[in-house]
């Protein structure tokens, strides 16, 4: 048998998900089942662009369970915005991404929020990036 070296390679995947929703932000005061039901259509959504851009069947095999997340967010307007309470808002979203990766959301590791241009409608970039071995 010959000494293989195992190569390892970084992926990295950009998934474009919609602004999230008032209710999912800490700072809002609402019903939990209201809550409930926003969260649940944050991430099935979620995992459906994240499924579309990354494959069906598809996992990721990070190397120490370790994925750098980084967000782009693209607001509708100019206002000032409290970047904890993004990253917060983004608990449902960041759930549906691991479930289409096969991953536990406990291997992403957080960049500083971006600010870019503004868009309509708003959405936020989720860059991911890790390493695997190649097979």
């Amino acid at each position: 048998m010959a000494n293989r070296k195992t190569k390892i390679i970084t992926k990295q995947l950009v998934v474009v998900v919609p602004w999230p929703h008032r209710y999912l932000s800490p700072n809002s005061r609402v019903i939990w089942q209201t809550k409930y039901q926003v969260s649940r259509r944050a991430r099935l959504t979620s995992r459906l662009l994240t499924l579309e851009r990354f494959g069906c069947g598809n996992k990721a095999y990070p190397i120490d369970d370790y994925i750098e997340v980084q967000f782009v967010a693209h607001p509708r307007d100019k206002r000032k915005r409290d970047e904890d309470n993004i990253i917060a808002s983004m608990k449902a979203t960041l759930d549906g991404i691991a479930d289409a990766l096969g991953v536990n959301d406990a291997s992403f590791h957080f960049r500083e929020l971006q600010m870019a241009e503004t868009k309509r409608p708003p959405e936020i970039e989720v860059w991911l990036t890790w390493k695997e071995q190649e097979k």
